[in-house]
């Protein structure tokens, strides 16, 4: 088998992952007395032999029928991916990607995973939370009901203006991590409508990976990097107990109520008790960028009301009450 393009998961990146703005898992709210679902965390990465993901990749096109010995436990695909392939010139050597924006495959999304270094940049325009299973790690909240980004129209188009995450815009890329060595294998979902075949920006010419591929492998590179970063600040937070489970009520103008639940957020009264010694770990650690971002983030849920459809209550102010 022609091999993908590999990248070592301890290659040193340059590339940034750089705020973006428009124009270029899940935290549910259910209307009371109906409670909201709990948070659902997506794969960040695929995980799973290079043989299983080309196996499951055949199996999920069709392609592949007949009964396999499967590994024990069958690959989970991350949020947004149907379709993963390894990237392989003899097999996508005439795939394309559209340049131009389409994020309808995230209108559905009512959050997504966020790295430490981006929430500063989230926080302005989204309420940021902690997951309460996995890997404990912050979201962006896009929408207070199953199944609707208040940020992605019916053209596809993301907010003007609204920061885009990172986990976002890396679509229709991802890594997939293989079990047995420390290597991730750089994937395309097949099934994204950007991608194409005989058509827009080419990923491989005359067999050698083009910019496109090089950006796409990157900015994979350099996302696994500040989510690895996350994760170690993320666990700073939960040894100093800085995270306490949360749920509010939010009233909307109509009257209507949501409910919030299964979130995690900065416990500011403990965060106020901090001993000098421990507040000087978290900034030498750099964590409190995060710890301040989730803070001010909150003042979002009323934004996130006022998004709503004016059939729904949406109208200028909305109140939160924590329980």
């Amino acid at each position: 088998m022609p091999a993908p393009i590999p990248v070592s998961s301890a290659s040193p990146f340059a590339t940034p992952l750089r705020p973006c703005r428009a124009r270029i898992p899940d935290l549910r709210g259910a209307s009371i007395p109906a409670i909201a679902a709990p948070v659902f965390i997506p794969q960040l990465a695929w995980r799973g032999s290079r043989r299983g993901i080309e196996r499951y990749a055949a199996e999920r096109a069709g392609h592949h029928r007949e009964t396999l010995e499967m590994s024990q436990t069958e690959p989970l695909l991350p949020l947004f991916y149907t379709r993963p392939e390894a990237l392989q010139p003899e097999r996508h050597g005439l795939l394309g990607l559209k340049p131009e924006p389409d994020f309808r495959f995230a209108a559905r999304a009512v959050s997504v995973p966020i790295s430490a270094a981006e929430a500063p940049f989230a926080a302005r325009h989204y309420p940021i939370v902690f997951a309460t299973a996995g890997e404990f790690l912050p979201l962006a909240v896009l929408g207070l009901s199953t199944g609707e980004n208040l940020f992605v129209d019916a053209a596809g188009l993301w907010e003007p203006g609204a920061y885009i995450p990172s986990y976002v815009r890396r679509y229709p890329f991802v890594f997939a991590a293989e079990d047995e060595q420390d290597r991730l294998t750089l994937c395309v979902d097949r099934a994204a409508g950007r991608i194409v075949e005989d058509g827009g920006e080419k990923l491989f010419e005359g067999g050698k990976p083009t910019k496109v591929t090089d950006n796409a492998l990157d900015f994979c590179a350099a996302f696994e990097r500040e989510i690895a970063a996350t994760r170690k600040i993320v666990d700073l937070l939960r040894k100093h107990a800085l995270l306490t489970e949360n749920q509010a009520t939010m009233t909307l103008p109509s009257g209507s109520k949501i409910a919030l639940t299964d979130f995690m957020v900065i416990d500011t009264t403990a965060a106020e008790k901090l001993s000098d010694e421990v507040f000087a770990e978290l900034r030498h650690k750099g964590a409190l960028p995060l710890l301040f971002a989730q803070i001010a983030s909150r003042a979002g849920w009323g934004d996130l009301a006022r998004r709503l459809p004016a059939g729904r209550g949406a109208a200028e102010a909305a109140t939160v009450t924590a329980a």
